[in-house]
């Protein structure tokens, strides 16, 4: 009998851990989904920041040349692919789960991944949303290029380059704004200016080699 109360016992605690580990991670992703949901809904309230110098800089290589890059050559994968609405704020990045469509370069090996966006959302009393080279969050409504870098993390990615990362296969002109540093230190830049473009740029020459790089991606074909 005693042997008995004793298994029950360990059963209890254990069912108890896992039912705590369950609540804990539904909690986890409740919270950053409200964290991200909060800052479309609230986008007027939050300041908007270029960042030039990441601070957590494992979330994509960011060393290298803008004129010479080539996106064929430093991509691990390029895909074809859309967000399915799941996103994990995480500290200076926001990490979000991709359905890919089509493998142009590599095989991820799997038709859901995840992908490191390089974008923070400060959520303490200052309000902050710091994008790295002007990077924006994918959009739930569109198919993208992705230009995507191996991760010590199974079944995760990282963006080759914040400016260079996503492609959209559909889009309007007015989503690539360009926002200067001296333009950014002059006043205050809220983000809801730029809570629906894909990409913002510092310089009209950026731009121009943003969508060089475009014509050269979107035309590749299936691998």
């Amino acid at each position: 009998m005693k042997t008995i109360t004793n298994r029950m016992f360990i059963l209890i605690i254990a069912i108890t851990m896992i039912i705590c580990i369950v609540l804990g991670v539904i909690s986890r992703m409740s919270i950053s989904t409200y964290q991200y949901e909060e800052v479309i809904k609230n986008a007027d309230s939050y300041h908007f920041y270029l960042y030039e110098n990441p601070e957590f800089a494992n979330v994509f290589l960011y060393d290298y040349d803008l004129e010479s890059i080539d996106m064929l050559e430093e991509s691990d994968y390029i895909i074809r692919g859309k967000i399915t609405g799941k996103r994990e704020v995480m500290q200076g990045t926001v990490k979000t789960e991709i359905e890919v469509v089509e493998e142009m370069k590599g095989s991820c090996r799997e038709s859901i991944i995840y992908v490191y966006e390089p974008i923070d959302i400060t959520l303490n009393d200052s309000h902050m949303i710091l994008s790295y080279d002007g990077y924006n969050f994918l959009k739930e409504d569109r198919e993208y290029i992705l230009c995507l870098a191996k991760s010590a993390e199974e079944g995760a990615f990282l963006y080759v380059t914040p400016m260079f990362a996503k492609f959209p296969l559909n889009y309007s002109e007015d989503e690539f704004p360009i926002l200067s540093f001296h333009e950014s230190e002059e006043r205050d830049v809220y983000y809801s200016e730029f809570v629906n473009a894909e990409q913002i740029f510092k310089t009209g020459e950026e731009k121009e080699f943003y969508f060089e790089h475009y014509q050269i991606l979107i035309s590749l074909e299936p691998s």
